[in-house]
């Protein structure tokens, strides 16, 4: 009960975008329906792989942090309570540490910087990793409405494949044009540049 309570004021857990992962619980607004998805990502959700939102990756975060699989912690609690504090990234196009080198307040559990960037991306005066500007992204008239008010998540979910460019010297037409018979179905172009791209000499 505590956990459901924590991550629900965290502000990390984005029911409608967990809906579309696990078709159990049924999609709804309410207080009630709202409690039973954060209990089934506690539950059953997480050892699954679905993600709480677009921006926090279970497998990625297990993936880079083997202490946290080996604590047998749910990652968004883990993060919440230690993993925000230590720098710890939560998706390739979200690097911790960078964020909080850029951000100067002082942020207490449940409240995290993927919270803060959550809330605020949009203001375009945070960016989630260097090669993502919000600024800049802002600029070509992105509509964020359907994609949570987030610029990083418009990008990933339609941006990249829509010609929209994460940062003046990185072009996501460009890049997918050059590579894309590199790049595994269904990977964003950026992060494939980050994760791999870069260290084949991959031109951005």
């Amino acid at each position: 009960v505590h956990d459901v309570w924590v991550i629900r004021r965290s502000g990390l857990f984005l029911p409608q975008h967990y809906h579309g992962l696990s078709k159990d619980p049924k999609p709804s607004g309410g207080f009630f329906q709202q409690t039973n998805a954060i209990s089934h990502f506690l539950v059953i959700g997480a050892k699954e792989e679905f993600d709480p939102n677009p921006l926090f990756s279970v497998r990625f975060y297990l993936n880079a942090y083997p202490d946290v699989r080996q604590s047998q912690i749910n990652p968004l609690i883990h993060y919440i309570y230690h993993g925000d504090k230590e720098g710890r990234s939560t998706h390739t196009l979200f690097d911790g540490a960078f964020y909080q080198r850029k951000i100067s307040i002082d942020l207490k559990p449940p409240a995290t910087s993927l919270g803060d960037f959550l809330r605020n991306g949009a203001t375009a005066e945070r960016n989630p990793c260097l090669l993502f500007d919000c600024r800049n992204y802002l600029s070509q008239k992105p509509d964020l409405k359907a994609f949570f008010g987030n610029p990083l998540i418009h990008y990933l979910e339609r941006g990249a494949d829509s010609g929209f460019d994460p940062h003046p010297y990185f072009s996501s037409a460009y890049y997918r044009e050059r590579y894309g018979a590199e790049i595994p179905g269904g990977t964003n172009v950026l992060e494939y540049f980050l994760s791999e791209g870069g260290y084949k000499g991959h031109h951005p």
